[in-house]
């Protein structure tokens, strides 16, 4: 199968989600680059469209549940060995195949594909496929904003899953990836595109279509300023001004590197309560799937209540149509005597 995919060019999109991602994947499709066929709807949180592969967004939603986890912190340890995490690599290879069959430039994204890139890159090898990455990146508050307000999560649980899913985002790419800044496309819309575009020329992708960036760029409309939100953790706090002078593909790696894993390092001291969070989440999910188990034994119950009711009124007309058949019998022979 690797023979096949020889050439196939693969564009990842990241972000910490709210970020610009959907807006970043909507300009690639305008530029002539492949999106999936099977894309997630619209919603409330974003009406043109997330721009998501449906079927990879499913395993990624079914793998958290199994893991025991959820979007908003980091995975368990030991993630990568559990049997889930393998029923879903051959999924996600076997969705990805399908993907490159008919494509030979294909993008693709989902905010919580920052947690499962040491899987994806399992896949990648394994395809002899060198992805390029590209992060959207968008102020803080900004994000925090968007979140609080599509989905009313608390701060915390906002700062929690944007530190989490950048860290790993950047930490799992190697830091070989291009930044966006979301609010560029509002400040300097034809730059930062000609950037984009000499990126992927780089990489030999080149952007086939040419169209009206402003009306794209409209349509989202320009929700970039900054929500009157205090940062309380300190980590997101620094790296999100570090990381405000980060474009394109021009940037201090060692600079980066250092930041990263000293955000890491702090995370790490945070896992026992991450570790608690998923033993709780399990017990919930587990508790959760035994309620459902209940409710459909009270349901089969219910049904076969129903159905033996049915039976007896059934058998009630029987025995009635059987007594007026004796009886009617009955008549007939008297009659006959007679």
């Amino acid at each position: 199968m690797n023979q096949l995919n020889i050439g196939k060019k693969i564009i990842i999109v990241l972000g910490p989600g709210r970020s610009g991602t959907s807006l970043l994947m909507q300009i690639l499709e305008h530029q002539g680059i492949a999106l999936s066929e099977k894309l997630n709807q619209p919603s409330a949180a974003n009406k043109y469209g997330p721009k998501e592969d449906k079927d990879i967004f499913e395993v990624h939603s079914i793998l958290l549940k199994e893991l025991g986890s959820n979007p908003l912190i980091p995975l368990p340890d030991g993630w990568m060995n559990k049997e889930a995490t393998l029923r879903a690599k051959k999924k996600l290879r076997d969705i990805l195949l399908d993907r490159l069959e008919n494509n030979s430039v294909f993008a693709l994204k989902d905010p919580r594909m920052s947690f499962f890139l040491p899987l994806w890159n399992l896949i990648f090898n394994e395809l002899k496929i060198t992805p390029v990455y590209l992060f959207a990146i968008r102020e803080f508050k900004a994000t925090a904003g968007s979140h609080l307000r599509q989905y009313n999560l608390s701060p915390e649980a906002v700062e929690s899953s944007w530190l989490s899913r950048t860290i790993d985002a950047l930490r799992y790419v190697g830091t070989e990836c291009f930044f966006v800044h979301y609010e560029d496309w509002f400040s300097s819309p034809e730059s930062t595109l000609e950037g984009l575009r000499e990126h992927l020329r780089n990489h030999n992708i080149a952007l086939t279509k040419n169209c009206d960036l402003s009306e794209l760029v409209d349509k989202s409309a320009d929700r970039s300023k900054k929500d009157d939100i205090i940062i309380s953790n300190i980590c997101v706090q620094e790296l999100n001004n570090f990381l405000a002078d980060f474009r394109g593909y021009d940037y201090d790696r060692e600079k980066l590197i250092d930041k990263i894993n000293y955000c890491q390092g702090i995370m790490q001291g945070f896992m026992a309560w991450c570790n608690f969070a998923h033993i709780n989440i399990a017990a919930r999910e587990k508790a959760q799937q035994q309620l459902r188990n209940a409710r459909k034994k009270i349901q089969d119950l219910s049904d076969c209540e129903s159905r033996k009711e049915y039976l007896e009124a059934e058998l009630l007309l029987a025995n009635k149509a059987g007594k007026e058949f004796f009886t009617t019998m009955a008549m007939m022979k008297r009659i006959d005597d007679i």
